[in-house]
């Protein structure tokens, strides 16, 4: 009896060791619903991120289980989500999952090894790794190597006018960036202030245009996006080419940083802006997750006007904010290695802990990058893409669910009635409430052709076409498909 009890306090203590932290994430709301005592939806979510392969969140489980917080206490379902844990060697799970099996009578010792080899069947670490994760290649993937990059001949025009002059430096096609996640406390502050800096991530096609542009990174949130936006379709580029032809090139990223004429002193210039800087500094400096995540956003949009006294390597305070385990922080450091560093041997094993976690952009991300491969060294995979970036779009991810559609009838030839009314439901949302782009038309047309409606399908095409002639897009291709429609 009395290991009985050591395990329940040892097991009890474990649930209230981790930080609720601000992301959209099945393992951060199980935490959330811990805090509200509803023990049940704590389980579900838990469950969903434990099924990904979220050591932590199979921890929990095992835990909920055991104590039978969520109603009946089930030792064999504890013993099999912690042995599963141990797979993955989460901290002090061997130990946990012997005592648990301890406890279990010994007629139904048999049945709890059956269920957990059931686990381990459907969700270990071997099968998770073969069926749903990418994986950095040795070699280049010789159908994906580009031997002559995308290359800018003409420079979009940068401009802002905002309440005070002000100048733009536009450092295109340099780097890559992590991404706003949402507004915090400390958003409200600066919002109004002209200084900052934008980071997008978009393709360039074989007409030379970028297309499937996305905000990664704004500060303060969205100020300086529109213009900078306009800049990139604006330009043009040489498309990039493989060994015989010309192919789209994904992920290559631009770049821009906003400051009012003749400030370069971030104290005296920005008075407002530094205070705020100050206050994050300190609250990071004392470990908070949220804060040194925040200070990391501050530390890169202002680096250009930070003195030595000030500046930090902005890459350091994101990797501690990711190691503290911030979502979003983990997120933006695989964004960073990933597109900026050229380094997806780093940012991967990010990604894959965020997106493990539930965090939804990061979801989505993987099935972007499985699908659309920004290097030659991690293999295209549509089988692996489409279970990320139906995950992601079934919680509502906009860009997930245009690029799960894009998968499914360019890649898949999905001809589905059902596919094809849902893909519309989530289209039509994207164009009501999103930021839809000529290709979001084309793809309107394209599900509107399955459900037998040519009508609507004209309209889209021809609103497709229109829009896609303002950017400056090759629409030989799409003229044909309109043509095709009309007979």
């Amino acid at each position: 009896m009395k290991k009985h009890n050591s395990i329940v306090r040892s097991i009890g203590l474990a649930l209230t060791l981790f930080t609720v932290l601000p992301a959209q994430a099945s393992f951060v709301k199980a935490q959330e619903y811990l805090a509200e005592e509803d023990h049940k939806k704590a389980l579900n979510a838990f469950l969903q991120s434990a099924k990904l392969g979220h050591a932590d969140s199979q921890f929990n489980a095992a835990v909920i289980y055991f104590q039978g917080l969520s109603g009946e206490k089930d030792l064999i379902k504890s013993f099999s989500w912690m042995a599963l844990a141990n797979e993955y060697q989460f901290p002090n799970s061997e130990t946990f999952a012997q005592e648990i099996y301890a406890s279990i009578p010994a007629e139904q010792q048999e049945k709890a090894i059956e269920y957990a080899t059931e686990l381990v069947k459907n969700y270990g670490r071997q099968i998770t790794e073969a069926k749903k994760l990418p994986k950095i290649e040795k070699s280049p993937i010789a159908a994906q190597v580009i031997v002559t990059p995308a290359e800018m001949v003409k420079r979009g025009q940068l401009t802002y006018s905002g309440t005070s002059s002000t100048i733009a430096k536009n450092e295109a096609l340099i780097r890559a960036a992590i991404r706003n996640g949402n507004p915090d406390i400390f958003y409200k502050q600066v919002q109004n202030l002209d200084a900052g800096m934008v980071e997008v991530q978009f393709d360039v096609g074989t007409d030379g245009k970028a297309k499937d542009w996305d905000v990664l990174f704004s500060w303060p949130n969205n100020k300086f996006v529109e213009g900078t936006l306009n800049a990139i379709k604006e330009s043009k580029y040489t498309p990039a080419k493989n060994e015989f032809t010309s192919v789209t090139q994904y992920g290559l990223t631009y770049h821009a940083s906003f400051g009012q004429t003749g400030v370069n002193d971030f104290r005296q210039g920005y008075p407002h802006i530094y205070k705020t800087f100050r206050s994050v500094r300190r609250m990071a400096n004392d470990g908070n997750p949220n804060a040194k995540h925040t200070y990391a956003k501050l530390l890169r949009a202002y680096k250009h006007i930070l003195d030595k006294e000030n500046y930090e390597d902005f890459e350091a305070v994101l990797k501690e904010a990711a190691e503290l385990g911030q979502l979003d922080a983990q997120y933006d450091y695989a964004m960073l290695n990933i597109y900026v560093n050229r380094q997806a041997e780093l940012g991967l094993p990010w990604l894959i802990k965020a997106a493990k976690a539930g965090h939804i952009q990061a979801q989505g991300r993987l099935g972007e990058l499985l699908l659309e491969p920004p290097t030659a060294y991690i293999e295209q995979d549509l089988t692996k893409a489409k279970f990320w970036l139906e995950l992601a779009a079934n919680q509502n991810d906009f860009r997930a669910q245009q690029k799960y559609i894009e998968m499914e009838l360019l890649n898949n030839n999905n001809q589905d009635k059902e596919f094809a009314k849902q893909a519309l439901d989530w289209l039509e949302d994207i164009e009501d409430d999103g930021e839809p782009t000529p290709f979001t038309y084309f793809l309107l047309a394209k599900v509107n052709e399955i459900l037998d409606d040519k009508g609507d399908a004209k309209d889209w095409m021809k609103d497709a076409i229109a829009s896609a002639k303002q950017l400056g897009w090759a629409t030989k291709d799409w003229q044909a498909y309109q043509e095709s429609l009309n007979n």
